[in-house]
């Protein structure tokens, strides 16, 4: 019908996909014209940056409060037993408000006693997947793989928990978690690099309980796809870096990409979501009705020179962009004989990516972006000289202001030309 047509090509000028309708496995799939009113709601709720529904809900804990948002759903910590640790986690659905019946009683799963001491944790509802990161000593950690449901052992995980082996667990306090399908990854960050130290990345294949990617020294890492990551690289002697395309596959950095710094890197992060809504088993009524389309996706760098340029680079990434370019370069037909593929920066950074001048934009958190949408806080006079956000030769290193805004900044580049509705 139309109604159907002008929902999907306003979903794409979102940059969103309809989720299908096996989504909605416990209540009646919303009309095609209810999701189109919703869609507009929420574009307007954005575009305003004013909440369409607001929570109020009791935080002993909240001085060290810790939560994600996925599909849908809001998980937070409970029950804290020391500094930044926890043993228990509470789940709320985020219902839609124009939905009355689920607004006034959402899913929730109530916090309940673990048994265990939790020191981080990530989820992904559409799963029924919690994933738990277990304190067992002072530096060793185990994953543990349980439904939310439930919070017994995941049906279709092969084994109960993974444990991380005490020689990789010495950078353990600053670990997080990252979920993808069925790949699920430990990146442990050093937030400075003290001493030319990096941190390292582990991933295994929760379902089948083995492990994909022993520990390897990168700085950070990110999912791009299932078997793909992006990961920042130590340059060598000069404290410079690069990034590297990581096939898990092939367990290795199949392409390393330039990056134009001159300086040398006190710290560098990735910034991206929790997880991809993968699968249909959420103990939700609802995991939400659109999600993000991943060709669209983008994930932010944040660079910390070092001295005496000691200011923060934020550089958002096309991550379809940087796989198509990969995918053109030629694969070598022996790789264990064979370095990584060389990308220079003009071939592939020039369209690719996007700059932000230092101190005019501030990352939310470590996990603000949402498809071709990101999260953060900037200066005040971003509203009136947007322009001034973007890196420029005279602009890398202006004087710091104090973040005050909280700003959405979209990278879908479709456009839509509207006409009014007389016409």
């Amino acid at each position: 019908s139309s109604v159907d047509l002008t929902l999907r090509i306003e979903l794409a000028s979102d940059g969103l996909l309809l989720l299908p309708r096996h989504s909605f496995t416990q209540y009646r799939a919303p009309s095609a014209k209810e999701l189109l009113r919703r869609l507009l709601a929420s574009r307007t709720a954005w575009r305003r940056l004013e909440p369409l529904q607001i929570w109020s809900l009791d935080a002993p804990d909240n001085e060290r409060l810790a939560f994600e948002i996925c599909d849908g759903a809001w998980g937070r910590t409970s029950l804290r037993h020391a500094t930044d640790l926890f043993r228990a986690i509470e789940y709320l659905e985020l219902a839609p408000s124009s939905d009355d019946s689920l607004a006034r009683s959402p899913w929730r799963r109530p916090a309940e006693d673990l048994g265990m001491i939790i020191a981080d944790f990530s989820f992904m509802p559409s799963q029924d997947l919690q994933v738990l990161l277990e304190a067992t000593g002072e530096a060793s950690r185990r994953l543990h793989f349980m439904t939310i449901s439930t919070q017994l052992k995941h049906p279709r995980a092969t084994v109960p928990f993974f444990d991380v082996v005490a020689g990789h667990a010495r950078q353990v306090e600053g670990c997080e978690i990252l979920l993808f399908e069925d790949r699920v990854a430990m990146v442990f960050l050093r937030w400075t690099r003290r001493h030319r130290e990096n941190g390292g990345v582990m991933v295994w294949d929760w379902e089948k309980g083995t492990l994909l990617v022993p520990y390897n020294n990168v700085i950070d890492a990110a999912f791009l796809t299932r078997d793909r990551m992006l990961v920042i690289q130590d340059r060598g002697d000069d404290g410079r870096v690069n990034l590297g395309l990581y096939d898990i596959l092939e367990r290795r950095v199949t392409h390393t990409l330039e990056l134009p710094l001159a300086q040398a890197v006190r710290s560098g992060i990735i910034i991206t979501h929790p997880s991809h809504h993968y699968g249909h088993e959420s103990p939700a009524r609802t995991t939400g009705v659109f999600k993000s389309d991943s060709n669209l996706e983008i994930i932010l760098l944040e660079i910390r020179l070092s001295s005496p340029d000691s200011g923060i680079i934020h550089i958002v990434v096309s991550v379809p962009r940087v796989l198509e370019i990969c995918n053109s370069v030629p694969k070598v037909d022996d790789p264990e004989d064979n370095p990584p593929l060389f990308v220079k920066w003009r071939d592939w950074g020039m369209d690719s990516t996007r700059w932000f001048s230092a101190d005019k934009i501030f990352r939310a958190s470590v996990r603000s972006t949402y498809g071709s949408k990101m999260i953060a806080f900037a200066t005040g006079d971003v509203y009136d000289d947007p322009e001034s956000m973007l890196a420029t030769s005279s602009n890398q290193m202006p004087p710091t202001s104090t973040p005050n805004r909280l700003v959405v900044l979209d990278f879908n580049p479709r456009s839509l030309m509207r006409y009014p509705d007389d016409e």
